[in-house]
């Protein structure tokens, strides 16, 4: 009863077998490797939003610059 919904996720996912290569680990070693991992898609996502942006500012530009080189 006292352990987490994480904790009981983990488990449940190390018995179906989703997780194979880390069934070896122990149970508060899997939550950690589930964080890290988490923060590192969480920083990605973020990182691609960022540059989403000036992407389409730097599109725009060339577009501007190619509608005046054609006067």
């Amino acid at each position: 009863m006292g352990r987490t919904v994480s904790a009981r996720v983990i488990d449940a996912a190390a018995r179906c077998g989703i997780f194979p290569p880390v069934s070896h680990l122990t149970r508060q070693e899997q939550i950690v490797l589930s964080l890290v991992l988490s923060l590192l898609l969480a920083g990605w996502a973020v990182k691609a939003c960022r540059a989403a942006p000036a992407s389409a500012q730097v599109a725009e530009r060339v577009e501007l610059e190619h509608a005046r080189s054609q006067f």
